[in-house]
């Protein structure tokens, strides 16, 4: 074991939110998958020193944003003005791509309850853009402070979140920021797939007693159907 991952403490323990939508529990989208990644870099910020993680970073992060020297949150609460004073953390989405693993996404058929259980796959980009003034070491440092917990905990997370993949595939070189003068950003980019289960019942979309109208060239109804 390498001395940085000694001398870092463990990821805390999530409570196993999964997409089974039962009552204590939370149900996997785009944008719950994106809070889950804010999530673990929050727990992992609170609980270890980047120094004592192997990172030369003088900043640290508190929960309490007056209090914080490190500002993270999700990128729907775009801040720049907060950018020039303390190095910032952002998380983001891209696209959610959708695919069909079975024919018809058809998993189980219920016949007496006239009910059949199907799923699909959805997979994103979720990007960490860490944000830091110069000189260029701080935003590189952060980066790599951000990186140990979604590289070192991978395993840990899809078991506990009930994600099918949860993969850091990436980190892009250090840019100018446009957006605040003398402002670098690095960008951490992360392959996530999740799976999306539902049950449709007989009684779930009531289609008896529709009226479909049958015309002609001329407008004139040729004959209705009620289905």
């Amino acid at each position: 074991m390498s001395t940085t991952e000694a001398n870092c403490l463990p990821a805390p323990n999530p409570t196993h939110i999964s997409n089974h939508c039962k009552n204590d529990e939370m149900f996997l989208n785009a944008y719950t998958v994106t809070r889950i990644v804010y999530e673990v870099i929050k727990l992992y910020f609170i609980n270890n020193n980047p120094n004592e993680c192997g990172v030369r970073l003088d900043q640290t992060y508190d929960p309490d944003y007056k209090k914080s020297q490190i500002l993270l949150d999700i990128s729907y609460n775009w801040k720049t003005k907060d950018m020039s004073k303390v190095p910032a953390v952002f998380i983001m989405r891209g696209d959610v791509s959708i695919k069909n693993p079975t024919l018809g996404q058809l998993l189980d058929v219920n016949i007496k309850q006239g009910a059949e259980t199907r799923f699909c796959w959805n997979s994103l980009m979720v990007n960490v853009m860490c944000v830091a003034a110069e000189p260029l070491a701080v935003v590189e440092n952060l980066a790599e402070f951000v990186k140990q917990p979604l590289l070192y905990y991978r395993k840990e997370i899809q078991q506990d979140f009930h994600i099918r993949q949860f993969k850091l595939i990436g980190i892009d070189p250090p840019k100018l920021l446009q957006e605040g003068k003398n402002n670098f950003f690095v960008n951490l980019n992360l392959s996530i797939t999740f799976d999306e289960g539902w049950t449709i019942k007989r009684d779930s979309l009531k289609i008896g007693g529709i009226g479909v109208a049958l015309f002609d060239m001329m407008m004139n109804p040729l004959q209705t159907i009620d289905v």
